[in-house]
Formats: structure tokens, C-alpha cells, sequence
């Protein structure tokens, strides 16, 4: 490989940027789940699959949309022990984790939805719910509380929120954030008293089944530059704290109602979704995760089991991200992305340092070796071997340009600055899968 083609292949791994770190939503529907052989199995696979953040749901039920109380179920939700257990095992492993309560109707209503007769009888309700979740992350050593889930028609309620967030802030000293709708999220009004923008990304990428990997892609870019826009101007970082895809030929077409259909298996759409969804957010510095949706514990599941990659293809796309082994195989399978990057930072650096050298040791005068003619002679002949075109050519030569060589790398290679006052609040950062 030449010179040039190195530094093209050099330039091309940096473009590329960091994978997001990826994460995955454990559910449970039933009460002691989270303390059985399934979660730590599930753990265990997460790990071997290069994860390294979980979110833990647990879920409080409201009878119908229109009523104004929220409690457990005492044979749905599961215990404060085996959430507790399950989170100090994952941090254990090494996994940061995030608690995430959330709200269902029992009629199937969307969360989103709801319209309590008794509003203020619902958030009392609610904060008490949110309180007592705080205090178990508290316990159980989490890094990270999402204050509400999709809640899209009682979001704009600023000062009932503001209640719910000073009521976590009093129990848990970690991360807040709040899991919008991704029809939600731009509209949240109280993304400056949280720590992180949350958004359950299920926007949908596609009017057709079997788009591309490549469209959907081009289907990301403007939802990406929206959320980099927020991110912005709330000058908080943005949590991807549920994306998933159905194994459905649908599923980026809605994917957040594909696995509600009765369409065939499509195992390839769904991979396909994956990747699509990985290339469109590497390199995204103010992203701080993507968490999968998602990978229950319970068997009967059976919207959990249409959603999890869970041995799939999109299994395989997780685990060659996170752990850096691209899929299209040879050598390059073998090395781990952040070891390619560093190889290619040192070869631009030493490409140019060449260039340097070169630049500068054709400033050098020639010295002649001897003295008078014999000098002379000597500098001349040397001259007519180092330059092959005879001399009524030579003038008509371009000149070359000397010690003036800048590796310069394009902006759009440089370095991204992260958002201003946005850390990394959960976990690792991206360096992380």
C-alpha cells in the first residue's frame, strides 16, 4: 500500500467515529422474574455480547385511561428485593444501570395517551410511585432514574413534573432523565432541571417494506440532526433509553406497533434495522447510549419475544459492534476498532513527518567535493543523473514548491466538542458497546 492510500484508509477509519454504546431494556412481567436463573443468565449474555448498560423495568398499572390511580400489581410487578438483586448483580458485572418505572393500562391503552378524571390525585399517586423508585436505585447502588416513560399528554404539566423531579433528587444522587415518546421529545418543557434528554426512538424510517440499509440511514440524518439541535440547546446529552425493532418485514415502517402485527418472522428486516441504526448514530458525541428494546425474562412475553434479538441476526450486529469485529471478515475482523483508530492516527502523523523530512532535505545546498574544476564537474554531473530531462526541457518544468507541506486534516475529521456542560452521566461514555 502506498503512501496515499494509506492515509485515505487512515482518514476513513477516523470518519467512522466511535460505535455508540449500545444497552438493553431487561423486562419482567411477573413478580420474582428479576430474581431467577433467566436474569442472570440474561446478564451473563449481555455481557458476552459486549453490552455494558441495562435498564431495569418495573411497572405500576392504572386500571383505564381515564382513572386516577396508579399501584403495583402484587403478581405483575416485580419486588423491590428482586430489582434491588438484580441491579447489584449487573453492577457487579461491570454493567452501569439505569431504574426504569414506568405505567401501563390494563386495557392496553398507550401510556401516551391517558387523560386522568383526577389529575391531581394521579401525580399524587404517581410522585409517590416515582419516590419509592428513587429510593430503591438509591439502595441497590444505580447510576441512573427515568422520572416518567412516554407520558406524551401529561408532559407539559411543568409544575406537577417539577414536584415528581424534586421528590427524586430528595432519595437518588444519580442521573435523571426522562423517557420521551419519540413524538414527544422536542416538546418536553422541563429538559433543564433533568440530566439527560431521554427519548424512545421508534421513528419511523420507512413507507415501504425492504428499504435498505442505506435509506434508512438517510431516514436517520435529519431525526439526528433535530436531536443534536435539543441536545444543544438544553445543554444536556441524549439518551436513546429505548430503539428497538420487531422481527416483522414492517418494522421500520412503525416500529413501535410492528410487534403487535401477526406478519411473518423477518429476522433480515429487523438486522437490518440494526445496522442502519448503529451507521447513522456512530461517532455522535453527545450521545450517551442506545438502549435496546428488549430482552425479557419472562417466556410467555410474547411482544417481548417479537422486539428482542435475542438469537437473531441482530444479536450478531450488537456483538461485532461492541466488541469491534466488523462482519465482512479478513484481517481487519481481527482488530478492535479503537486499535485501528490509534494505528491510523499514528500513520497520518507519520506520513507527514516524512513529508517534512523530505520537504527539508531538498532545501539542502550540494556541497561540492573537491575544490576548483574537478568541484564543479562533480556538482554538475551530479545534477544531470538526479534530473532525467534534457536541458532544452528543463526550463519548461514546473517547479515544485518546498517545505511547505501542512497535514491538515478535513473539519469534518476533526475531533467533535462535546456538548457544553454535557458529561458523560452514565456509565463510560461511548467508549463503551
Amino acid at each position: 500500500m502506498g503512501l496515499g492510500a494509506g492515509v485515505l484508509a487512515a482518514t476513513a477509519v477516523l470518519a467512522l467515529g466511535s460505535p455508540p454504546g449500545q444497552g438493553a431494556n431487561i423486562t419482567a412481567y411477573t413478580r420474582d422474574a428479576y430474581d431467577g436463573a433467566a436474569a442472570t443468565q440474561a446478564l451473563s449474555r449481555l455481557h458476552d455480547d459486549g453490552i455494558r448498560r441495562v435498564a431495569i423495568i418495573v411497572t405500576w398499572y392504572m386500571g383505564d385511561p381515564r382513572a386516577s390511580v396508579v399501584a403495583p400489581d402484587p403478581r405483575r410487578t416485580p419486588s423491590d428485593s428482586a430489582v434491588t438483586q438484580l441491579a447489584e448483580r449487573a453492577k457487579a458485572r461491570g454493567f452501569s444501570v439505569l431504574i426504569k418505572p414506568q405505567v401501563d393500562v390494563r386495557d392496553g391503552s398507550f401510556r401516551g395517551d391517558i387523560q386522568p378524571e383526577d389529575r391531581q390525585a394521579w401525580f399524587a399517586a404517581y410522585t409517590a410511585m416515582i419516590s419509592h423508585y428513587a429510593s430503591v436505585a438509591d439502595t441497590a447502588g444505580a447510576d441512573a432514574l427515568t422520572v416518567g416513560v412516554e407520558l406524551r399528554s401529561l408532559s407539559n404539566d411543568v409544575a406537577n413534573f417539577d414536584d415528581v423531579i424534586a421528590a427524586a433528587r430528595a432519595r437518588f444522587a444519580g442521573t435523571l432523565t426522562y423517557a420521551a415518546n419519540w413524538d414527544e421529545v422536542e416538546q418536553v418543557p422541563f429538559w433543564n432541571r433533568l440530566d439527560a434528554i431521554g427519548v424512545d426512538a421508534y421513528y419511523p424510517l420507512a413507507t415501504r417494506i425492504g428499504a435498505s440499509r442505506d435509506q434508512l440511514v438517510a431516514a436517520w440524518k435529519p431525526i439526528v440532526g433535530r436531536l443534536e439541535r435539543l441536545s444543544r440547546t438544553a445543554g444536556k446529552p441524549v439518551m436513546l433509553t429505548e430503539l428497538g425493532y420487531a422481527a416483522r418485514p414492517n418494522t421500520a415502517i412503525n416500529p413501535a406497533g410492528a410487534g403487535d402485527s401477526d406478519g411473518p418472522l423477518d429476522t433480515e428486516a429487523q438486522k437490518t434495522a440494526y445496522e442502519a441504526a448503529l451507521t447513522a448514530w456512530s461517532g455522535v458525541s453527545w450521545l450517551r447510549g442506545i438502549y435496546w428494546w428488549d430482552w425479557p425474562i419472562d417466556p410467555r412475553d410474547a411482544i417481548g419475544d417479537a422486539y428482542t434479538p435475542r438469537g437473531r441476526p441482530a444479536e450478531a450486529v450488537i456483538r461485532e459492534v461492541a466488541l469491534g469485529k466488523p462482519s465482512d471478515g479478513g484481517l481487519l475482523s481481527k482488530i478492535p476498532w479503537p486499535l485501528l483508530i490509534i494505528v491510523s492516527i499514528w500513520g497520518v502523523v507519520a506520513v507527514g513527518f516524512l513529508a517534512i523530512l523530505r520537504a527539508a532535505d531538498e532545501d539542502e545546498p550540494v556541497a561540492a567535493e573537491g575544490g576548483g574544476d574537478d568541484g564543479r564537474e562533480g556538482a554538475a554531473s551530479r545534477a544531470a543523473t538526479a534530473d532525467p530531462l534534457p536541458p532544452s526541457l528543463r526550463s519548461r518544468a514546473p517547479a515544485m514548491p518546498r517545505s511547505r507541506f501542512r497535514l491538515k486534516l478535513p473539519s469534518d475529521l476533526r475531533r467533535p466538542q462535546p456538548v457544553s456542560g454535557a458529561g458523560d452521566p452514565v456509565g463510560e461514555g461511548l467508549a463503551l458497546g
